[in-house]
């Protein structure tokens, strides 16, 4: 039987348990490739780090963004005549301005803070650039997961007896530890649905009003910044979409009365239907991006610029007050799943070679290693928490990347003749290359038909230890 919301069962209690006596880190963790706001804490992996410049996480196996050519994006940009260029500095933080040899000293557009060479010439020494800055940060502490640390991290203990939305939220919290900090992204099989709603205000086509929505229900579920969501419900009518900052009382406010609400970027998304079927994404991302000013002094311009920061510290600071508010008609009786990730489409030829896969990060190798998820699969009105196979997980019954006893990687390895030619290979130790073979001989099976290929990730769960048991995974064949 299912888990569902507001029913006692093994399951419920058992994750209750866990929260309770794993304490969950009260600042946001992060993966390679993250964007990292300046004056804010984070924690990757074993360690506490503050920012103290907004920009890119060059964790581990993170991407470079290097181009040697001329990109038209937010960080190159053509100025009023068409032979000069600005261009972004990110050891500066501001714009260079280049002209061509005009610009040298005598020249009529004299001025350049790099007079006599620029304009729209491709060069290295122009138009070499990061594509995203890279964020800096200074270490603060280790950190230890599971460990309780005050002012670092915090306990939850539930005080109701059924699985109720605060108990189902922090799970997600925990699913998030699990995935930032030890590469086990589980987020495909959560849905981040949780059954809270408000009436303290509603959505139009343009705006977010704090009156009640007569004939329609805003849905309020829990996201973060940066992240992409998929949303999957069958609607025949229009539902509107809107990331919004709301705690008991509604929109929350600042001590003048403000909206930060207003803060967020992005306008209200009109769905005008939607089906389950074909899910939609939705993101919401903070802008960490410089505008040009040309007419504006140093000082006012670094002005702008502590203030960009300050919005965007306030944003990161109060991302526990972060929704996706759906508005949906009072009406409709759909199941409703939303989903941390892009798992709108899914491709069927999964991965053709193992080259390379381990200088890829953790969030690369979640989007390698990618099934059909469960909670996509069907619409039966009624709200589904999480898929089978999370329990599993959450007891460790899997063999993932959190294994410590040697055996279990080893007998794995025996069953499947897994012994490859590799100068750093290990007996016993989980290692990328094994998910790879588990996982695309396992994809690739095409008998019994009743193979359930959904919520398969790589690691070794109930369906993998399956085909290994009766020896349809070999390595080499």
């Amino acid at each position: 039987m299912k888990q569902e919301f507001f029913k006692s069962t093994i399951e419920s209690k058992f994750i209750k348990y866990l929260l309770s006596y794993t304490p969950l880190p009260i600042f946001p963790t992060i993966s390679s490739d993250d964007t990292i706001i300046e004056g804010c804490y984070y924690i990757y992996k074993d360690k506490i780090l503050k920012c103290t410049k907004t920009g890119r996480f060059n964790g581990i196996n993170a991407n470079s963004f290097i181009d040697d050519y001329l990109y038209v994006n937010e960080y190159v940009l053509t100025l009023d005549e068409d032979y000069v260029l600005s261009h972004y500095n990110s050891e500066t933080d501001t714009f260079d301005i280049y002209l061509p040899d005009e610009g040298k000293e005598g020249g009529p557009y004299f001025g350049s803070n790099i007079p006599g060479i620029g304009g729209l010439t491709v060069t290295d020494d122009i138009v070499r650039y990061f594509y995203r800055p890279i964020g800096e940060y200074q270490l603060i502490d280790d950190f230890a997961f599971g460990q309780y640390v005050p002012n670092v991290t915090q306990r939850f203990i539930s005080n109701t007896s059924y699985y109720d939305p605060m108990t189902h939220r922090m799970l997600g919290e925990y699913l998030r530890c699990l995935r930032d900090i030890y590469g086990l992204n589980l987020m495909g099989l959560y849905n981040c649905y949780d059954y809270d709603s408000t009436n303290k205000f509603s959505l139009t086509q343009t705006s977010v009003q704090e009156t009640e929505a007569l004939k329609s229900t805003v849905l309020l579920i829990p996201i973060k910044f940066d992240k992409t969501y998929t949303i999957a419900m069958d609607c025949d009518f229009p539902v509107f979409a809107k990331a919004v900052f709301s705690d008991e009382n509604g929109l929350l406010k600042d001590s003048d009365g403000n909206s930060y609400t207003d803060l967020i970027p992005g306008q209200v998304i009109r769905y005008n239907g939607l089906r389950f079927n074909d899910p939609q994404t939705y993101k919401v991302e903070i802008d960490t991006g410089m505008e040009v000013y040309e007419d504006l002094s140093d000082q006012e311009w670094e002005e702008y610029r502590q203030s960009k920061i300050q919005t965007n510290k306030t944003l990161k600071e109060h991302e526990k007050y972060l929704y996706l508010a759906l508005q949906i008609p009072k009406s409709n009786t759909s199941s409703i799943v939303v989903i941390e990730g892009d798992y709108s489409t899914v491709a069927y030829n999964y991965i053709s070679s193992a080259e390379n896969l381990e200088n890829l990060s953790d969030a690369q190798l979640a989007n390698v290693f990618k099934s059909n998820v469960s909670l996509l699969e069907s619409n039966n009105g009624t709200q589904v928490p999480y898929a089978d196979k999370l329990i599993a997980y959450l007891l460790q019954y899997t063999i993932d990347c959190r294994e410590e006893i040697d055996d279990n990687v080893a007998n794995v390895e025996k069953r499947i003749g897994y012994n490859p030619p590799l100068r750093d290979f290990y007996p016993g130790i989980w290692d990328t290359n094994l998910r790879y073979v588990l996982y695309s001989k396992y994809m690739q099976l095409e008998y019994p038909e009743y193979l359930d290929k959904t919520d398969i990730v790589g690691f070794v769960d109930r369906d993998i230890e399956n085909a290994v048991d009766k020896g349809w995974i070999k390595y080499g064949v």
